[in-house]
Parts: structure tokens; C-alpha cells; sequence
């Protein structure tokens, strides 16, 4: 940490001290030679304490910019979303007056400088293509790969799957809840989650608190996961965070 009035001559006298150690030198080049301490002693550099922690920042909804417009951000179910679903969303986009479209966290989009008054309805035909605009909306509890038949590996259809069992997780908070594997690989999610749903050559095998790695405890019919979910739930047999 440094006075603002002291930044230029800092930085530069930084700049000559690495050049001082020749032309492929890097900053842990000096501070290999003389420790932090020499160099914040030489050049009156203060510790500066780490910023607070704060909760990871909301990409979906609206969010305010400096010219009285909005960033609306809308996420992909999933991850995923047909080619025409986007084309689609573009195209709503720029007749809504949003002057551009950027990625963003969390499997996100951000329609750039949207209207006030048009947010409301872009967000409501963004939904209607199947694109998540709410923040609790429950598919954003799930995490599917793609699944038969898009993966040569799947034996279930994942995303279709997590589709149809997401209203079962509605009102359960943040955090990914349930894991829909399309084989033991796991590639959509290798972390442990309270419900995995593994497809292999048996069906779907169910996993508690594990990964689509893990030997599933037993295998269950296609019609029968969404009341597997929402039992899983109501006991109260899942671990949060």
C-alpha cells in the first residue's frame, strides 16, 4: 500500500529494479534476491490487509450500469442451449434495445444496456425459450452433463432428465443439490453431492452424498426418480454447502 501522490515513482523505481536483473527478469526475480521486506523497506511500501470476503456476486437479474441502462443476465439451463434458442434470444435481445451480449459466471449471459422499462418483458420471453431468469429457479440446483444421446459415453439422456426432476428441488436455497451423470465419469461435476443420478449399463443408480464415481447403492426405474428426489429431500437426507 502505497500514497497515491507516490504511485509513478514506485512503479518505476519497481520497473528499474527488475530490469536491474536483465532483460528475461521477473518480479520474483528480485524478490528471490532480497525479500519482501528489503524491498518495501527500500521503496516505503506498506502491508496492505486482504479485502473482506464477500458473497459471490448474482449474475442473473438485473443489474444497474452508469448510463441509467440495464445488464440483464439470464443463465443456460444446464449449461446448454440449441443453437436457435440463442439465435432467438438475440434477436429479442436487439429489439429490446440491448446493444450487446457477453458471457458471464455461472454459465450465464449478459444482454448489455437494456431499458428499464423493456427488462420485464425481455426477461419474460427469455424464459418462455427456456432460458433461467429467476434466481431460484430450481434447475439451477441441478448439474447434468449432456447425456445420451449426445455423449457416445451416456447411457441415460442427463439434461432431460434433470429437467423433469428439477421441480422437486424447488425452494431448497442455493447450491447444487443433485448430480445427473450420464455414465460413472462424472465430467459435469466431480465433487460430491447429496443425490447423484448415475447411468450405466443396470439403468439409473443412485448415489447419496458421492460422486458419479461411487458404487450406486441400487438402481431405480425412470418413473420412479422424481418421488426418489422428493423423498430424499423431505427426510432431510441431503448435505447442504
Amino acid at each position: 500500500m502505497i500514497a497515491p501522490e507516490r504511485v509513478v515513482d514506485v512503479v518505476l523505481g519497481l520497473l528499474r529494479e527488475i530490469a536491474a536483473h536483465g532483460p528475461a527478469a521477473r518480479a520474483a526475480d528480485v524478490i528471490g534476491a532480497r525479500s519482501i521486506e528489503v524491498i518495501r523497506s527500500a521503496f516505503d511500501i506498506e502491508p496492505s490487509p486482504a479485502p473482506a470476503p464477500r458473497p459471490p456476486a448474482e449474475m442473473i437479474g438485473r443489474h444497474p450500469l452508469r448510463d441509467s441502462l440495464l445488464a440483464l443476465g439470464v443463465a443456460l439451463p444446464f449449461g446448454h442451449a440449441e443453437a436457435a434458442a440463442l439465435a432467438d434470444l438475440t434477436r429479442l435481445a436487439a429489439a429490446h434495445g440491448a446493444r450487446s451480449i457477453c458471457p458471464a459466471p455461472d454459465r450465464a449471459l449478459m444482454l448489455i444496456g437494456v431499458p428499464p422499462r423493456h427488462a420485464a418483458a425481455l426477461a419474460g420471453a427469455a424464459e418462455r425459450l427456456g432460458f433461467v431468469v429467476r434466481p431460484g429457479d430450481p434447475r439451477r440446483r441441478i448439474v447434468a452433463c449432456s447425456g445420451a444421446p449426445a455423449c457416445a459415453s451416456g447411457f441415460i439422456d442427463a439434461r432431460r432428465i434433470a429437467a423433469a426432476l428439477s421441480p422437486q428441488l424447488a425452494g431448497l436455497g442455493a447450491g447444487i443439490a443433485v448430480h445427473v451423470s450420464g455414465c460413472a465419469k462424472g465430467c459435469a461435476h466431480p465433487a460430491a453431492v447429496a443425490l447423484t443420478v448415475v447411468g450405466d449399463e443396470h439403468g439409473c443408480g443412485i448415489v447419496r452424498n458421492g460422486t458419479a464415481r461411487a458404487m450406486p447403492l441400487y438402481h431405480i426405474a425412470l418413473y420412479g426418480l422424481a418421488a426418489e428426489v422428493a423423498r430424499t429431500f423431505a427426510e432431510g437426507e441431503a448435505v447442504h454447502g
